[in-house]
């Protein structure tokens, strides 16, 4: 039997909602991510525990030393477009 949209994700134990506030994030142990959430239905709250994705491609600020000059304008042009966005 195959899911309907509605069926997929995350749901509410107790009602079924699928409408969950994430009330905090915080890191935990092993890259793992720990968020609280609250059910906008019925109020109960629950904790999952989330594995974050690969950073591949990823770039930290500390590793742009090792970047190219024509990679750096790159990186900023595109930091600078979404963030005027944004703002």
């Amino acid at each position: 039997m195959a899911e309907t949209p509605a069926e997929k994700g995350l749901a509410c134990p107790a009602c079924g909602c699928h409408h969950l506030l994430v009330l905090r994030t915080r890191p935990h142990t092993g890259g793992r991510v720990m968020r609280q959430r609250e059910c906008r239905n019925c109020g109960r709250r629950l904790i999952t525990y989330e594995s974050l994705p690969d950073r591949q491609g990823w770039h930290d600020l500390a590793d742009m030393a090792d970047l190219s000059e024509s990679q750096k304008k790159t990186i900023l042009s595109g930091l600078l477009q979404f963030f005027g966005r944004v703002f």
